[in-house]
This record gives C-alpha cells, sequence and structure tokens, in this order.
C-alpha cells in the first residue's frame, strides 16, 4: 500500500504544477504582450508581476516610469483585453532594480591632460580645502 500512496502523491502533486504552469505560461504570454503594448523605454523598465481576480500587477523600475504607465494604463488595459477579457484593471508599483545599487561605483579615470590641468591649477590656488581638494582629485 505504501507504494501506490507514493504514486498517487506523486499524481497529486502533478496537478498542482499543472495548474501552476498553466498561471506561468499565462504569465508569459501576458509579459509578451504587455512589451508590444507599450513603448520599448517603459517596456525595458518594467514588467508584470502577477495578476490576480482580474487586476494585472506591474512592477516599474523607477518613479518615472511608475507614473508614465499611470498615465497610460487605460489605453495598455484596452490592448490587454483583446487577449484576455476578463482583466478589469490594472495596478502600476515601484520596485528598483538592485543590481545598479549594489555595484561599487568606480570614480572614472582623469586624461593625463586633465590630470596635468588640475596640478597646475592646485599650484596656483592658495593653502587650504580647495587646493587640497584639487590636488586630490588631480590624484585619481
Amino acid at each position: 500500500m505504501g507504494p501506490l500512496r507514493s504514486i498517487g502523491h506523486v499524481l497529486d502533486s502533478l496537478t498542482g504544477i499543472r495548474s501552476t504552469m498553466e498561471r506561468v505560461k499565462t504569465l508569459v504570454a501576458m509579459q509578451n504582450r504587455y512589451v508590444t503594448a507599450v513603448a520599448p523605454e517603459l517596456a525595458a523598465r518594467s514588467q508584470i508581476s502577477h495578476e490576480q481576480a482580474g487586476i494585472l500587477f506591474i512592477q516599474a523600475g523607477t518613479a518615472a516610469v511608475a507614473a508614465k504607465l499611470r498615465n497610460l494604463a487605460p489605453r495598455i488595459l484596452q490592448e490587454l483585453r483583446v487577449w484576455w477579457p476578463n482583466l478589469t484593471g490594472i495596478q502600476i508599483s515601484m520596485q528598483p532594480s538592485t543590481h545598479r545599487r549594489d555595484a561599487k561605483r568606480t570614480p572614472a579615470a582623469l586624461s593625463e591632460f586633465s590630470r596635468a590641468q588640475l596640478q597646475h591649477l592646485s599650484s596656483k590656488l592658495p593653502a587650504g580645502d580647495l587646493r587640497h581638494a584639487v590636488t586630490r582629485l588631480s590624484r585619481r
């Protein structure tokens, strides 16, 4: 009886996976249609996160993108309703990407000409905070 329960459990889990896979396929299809419904710049900085009870949830990477999407929401909804008539609304939230924040910013290297110009300027300045700052900048 043990192996039969295991097989039954596996079959039950496949049913759960099947419904999850259908949901994922629907979300991928919605994302693909969404990309064609908005400008490429907006599509690159936003994505569909999920759909719940007819509301499509979109995450924008910046506040500016979120504001633009809110203005376009009625048109986006109208275009997506052609494929999913049960959509009743769109909710837009901001979800900034973290990969830019996590990367340490490396200061731009100065050219030799720029470095020489800053060193020359530094030598002409009176002693003080400004001279010290320009000298530090020239060492980049």
